[in-house]
């Protein structure tokens, strides 16, 4: 069975940022990628010094071309689809078949953003209909922005958006609106739509507007999601890791987790949910990672030196 350092599972700019240090520190690693990365259907990604605007599929080509130069890193397509083991002795089986044994695992699976499943809403989705204001708030500057979502979770993303527009309106699609949420809304200037929404519309990516199954259509140019998300995977949770009630992995020092051997880094884990976050977090997991190896590497130097001087023919020391 091949044996790696490290078998990091997601090739997302928290799996490959961690690749990328790990060669560094000639670290045998196998990044396995399935291709589904949360921002694949954006347009741009923002907030990422030097790289701002740059499309999701540029990223990774220019990560990918990083990762060229170390020759102890090995990128994969494919899926994981179990995880055994412990520390030290990871099994990690693909989808195709193939078993990797890695003495440390990476989580980099990232999540899924719940989307409506409503009429219109998967053309529009990554291109005018986000989940993630700090990313994509700014081009909307000014401009008639929908929130969908309900209770707290909508209440709260629809004031937020007001950092960027004044033209705001809920949209809760069917759920009733608690006075005393409606009233701190509309004194905030925030309409609110609770009819069931039929579908919307646009063009070439564009929301243009939002048909209600009763009531007059509405116009935005830009719609924002408080719907939540889930974990791209099971992986984490099969483990043993534990979830927040957020939905995501709980974290401490450096990515780790409550599992000896397991981390978490990007979006799949606790923290700020963004490209550059994600890439920091794979760094910071990679030098604690590499760190715990070379304890290990230590160990066995020593240990192996003490056999080697064990097996040493008796008066075979050099004489004065």
């Amino acid at each position: 069975m091949e044996r790696v350092d490290v078998a990091i599972v997601g090739g997302g700019p928290a799996g490959l940022s961690a690749a990328v240090m790990l060669g560094r520190c000639c670290r045998r690693v196998v990044v396995i990628d399935a291709g589904d990365q949360r921002n694949r259907k954006a347009l741009a990604l923002h907030g990422f010094l030097s790289r701002d605007g740059i499309g999701p599929a540029d990223l990774l080509r220019a990560a990918r071309a990083d990762i060229e130069q170390y020759p102890t890193v090995e990128l994969r397509a494919g899926r994981v689809a179990e995880i055994t083991g412990a520390r030290g002795t990871f099994k990690v089986r693909t989808e195709d078949g193939a078993t990797v044994e890695a003495r440390r695992v990476l989580l980099a699976t990232g999540v899924t953003d719940v989307v409506p499943k409503i009429a219109g809403i998967a053309e529009l989705f990554g291109r005018s209909v986000h989940h993630c204001p700090h990313c994509d708030a700014y081009e909307y500057a000014g401009k008639p922005v929908g929130v969908y979502g309900h209770g707290t979770a909508g209440r709260e993303a629809a004031l937020a958006i007001l950092a960027w527009t004044d033209d705001v309106v809920l949209l809760t699609d069917g759920h009733t609106v608690a006075a005393r949420d409606r009233e701190r809304l509309e004194a905030q200037g925030i309409a609110v739509r609770t009819e069931r929404i039929a579908r919307f519309t646009g063009r070439d990516g564009q929301l243009d507007r939002v048909e209600f199954a009763t009531g007059r259509p509405l116009r935005r140019t830009g719609l924002f999601l408080a719907t939540g998300q889930r974990e791209q995977c099971g992986l984490a949770e099969e483990l043993g890791c534990e979830l927040t009630p957020a939905g995501v992995v709980k974290t401490e020092d450096h990515q780790s987790t409550r599992v000896p051997g397991v981390y978490v880094a990007g979006d799949a884990s606790t923290g700020e949910q963004m490209v550059v976050v994600a890439a920091a977090e794979g760094t910071m997991a990679a030098v604690k990672i590499h760190a715990s190896l070379w304890e290990e590497d230590l160990r066995h130097r020593r240990a192996a030196r003490q056999r080697r001087s064990n097996r040493s023919p008796q008066g075979s020391a050099r004489q004065p």
